[in-house]
């Protein structure tokens, strides 16, 4: 009895000493010994090349500070490639996951799989294919150029790269600052009117300006006023620039459509130190291809015609209305 025990105590050494040598040889990193892909700097990565399944692949180039997309070189979404970029350059394998070469449980079929490639200059720095995301939630199943292997990597990235051309598309019309504008134009087929933010009298004498417990100096308050020097409707004035200060389309129309949307039915200018920011928005039915709830419009920042959400339209009209209502 006293032997079995002295065994047991060496078993239990000798287990106790092998799983320690893996954990220290391992340095506890289950990912170490796996094909990692060499560091890559993503500020350095100036092209993707990302094709989904059996579709044409779709190139992604940075020219100066800016990203454009597609043969035609739209620009492109810069939070939206910057995550793509990203993504790529982070790339880390954690676990390996199948040798077997069979590919369909993983969305690894030359069908499913979405290939991306990162390149700097000429050089090729990333070459990596997606399949589906992992039970885990938190990893995604991929291969590796040359390499039959399945993998995890970090993080579900399936979402950063099944995009298309028309979803990377800079949806972005106006981004200006709103406080900077001091002139605005309204233009439509009945009425137009010239906007200015003036400075108005507060209501105090000139004795009281000159009073320093009054505040001294000329009156600070502003309003927007028309061309008779009448004070506007200044609320329908706030929700114009909030509304499209920072103004992003709901999506692209053809190319071909700034030649067809000739007759604005409405359009705001806006004039800053910053620039003229002009927004034309045309009758609903000038683009039979929108649905009901879409109305086409062009902009002075945006070389293509575009689709607003109705609704949005209809709020910019209502305070457009209560501008205009004194000039038809």
């Amino acid at each position: 009895m006293k032997f079995r025990k002295i065994e047991f105590v060496l078993l239990a050494v000798v287990i106790l000493t092998l799983v320690l040598y893996l954990v220290l040889r391992s340095g506890g990193d289950p990912a170490r010994g796996l094909p990692q892909p060499a560091a890559s700097d993503s500020g350095g990565i100036d092209r993707l090349v990302v094709a989904k399944g059996n579709e044409p692949p779709m190139t992604l180039e940075k020219r100066g500070e800016r990203w454009f997309v597609g043969p035609r070189a739209y620009p492109a979404d810069r939070a939206a490639v910057n995550n793509m970029v990203k993504a790529a350059a982070d790339l880390t394998l954690t676990a390996l996951v199948s040798e077997s070469r069979s590919y369909e449980r993983y969305g690894l079929t030359p069908e499913e799989r979405i290939t991306v490639q990162a390149f700097q200059g000429d050089a090729r720095v990333r070459d990596f294919v997606i399949g589906k995301p992992a039970p885990t939630q938190q990893h995604t199943f991929v291969l590796l150029a040359d390499d039959p292997n399945v993998y995890h990597a970090r993080g579900q990235i399936v979402r950063t790269f099944d995009r298309t051309v028309a979803s990377l598309r800079d949806r972005t019309v106006f981004d200006f600052d709103r406080d900077r504008v001091h002139t605005i134009a309204l233009s439509r087929a009945d009425a137009t009117s010239v906007l200015q933010l003036q400075p108005v009298d507060d209501g105090t004498t000139s004795e009281d300006r000159n009073d320093p417990g009054v505040g001294g100096g000329p009156p600070v308050h502003k309003a927007w006023q028309d061309a008779q020097g009448r004070t506007v409707d200044q609320e329908a004035v706030t929700r114009l620039l909030e509304g499209m200060a920072r103004l992003q389309c709901d999506s692209y129309l053809d190319d071909a459509a700034v030649e067809r949307l000739v007759a604005p039915r409405w359009q705001i200018t806006f004039e800053s130190p910053d620039g003229n920011f002009t927004l034309m928005v045309f009758a609903s039915d000038a683009e039979p291809q929108l649905s009901e709830d879409k109305v086409p419009a062009m902009a002075s920042t945006n070389d293509y015609a575009f689709a607003l959400d109705a609704t949005r339209v209809e709020q910019y009209e209502t305070a457009l209305d209560a501008l205009l209502a004194g000039d038809q």
